[in-house]
């Protein structure tokens, strides 16, 4: 007799996890999943250019599974704990009840780009026709100066 938390896999890539007993239905004996009720919570972003976001809550009920022993190819034994885990990426029997959270603007937007910037530095820098020539350090102090962005 099987009664013990699992996490059963069965054919068509599905996932159940519960507390598995053995039943008999028709003559048949069967793996009754019984997975607790739980809630996952997920988060909903609005479409461009909004980007508001809400949360968005699924409450699952309770749910029994019946399964053939010929479906399943693999069963990990568990605890409670871990079911309720696993809860979350299981395949659910029924669909869930959907609440959805108020939506929430974004954080304030950044600046834009270079049209909102104050403009910055000087234009005392090497100048196209200054930057054919190599410096050599022997140029006059002046020529430095200004190369090197320095103020007299």
């Amino acid at each position: 007799m099987i009664d013990r938390w699992y996490i059963i896999e069965v054919f068509g890539h599905q996932k159940h996890a519960g507390y598995v007993s053995e039943v008999t239905v028709a003559g048949v004996q069967l793996l009754l999943v019984e997975q607790p009720g739980h809630e996952t919570v997920s988060t909903e972003r609005d479409i461009y250019p909004s980007r508001r976001t809400r949360k968005v809550t699924t409450r699952y009920p309770d749910a029994r599974i019946e399964l053939g022993g010929a479906a399943i190819f693999r069963r990990v034994a568990v605890t409670e704990e871990e079911v309720r885990a696993a809860l979350r990426w299981c395949t659910q029997p029924r669909p869930g009840e959907i609440i959805y959270g108020e939506w929430e603007d974004p954080a304030p937007a950044l600046p834009g780009p270079v049209e909102d910037a104050e403009e910055v530095g000087d234009t005392s820098w090497p100048q196209p026709e200054d930057q054919d020539r190599e410096w050599s350090g022997d140029e006059e102090p002046e020529t430095q100066r200004r190369w090197l962005g320095e103020e007299e």
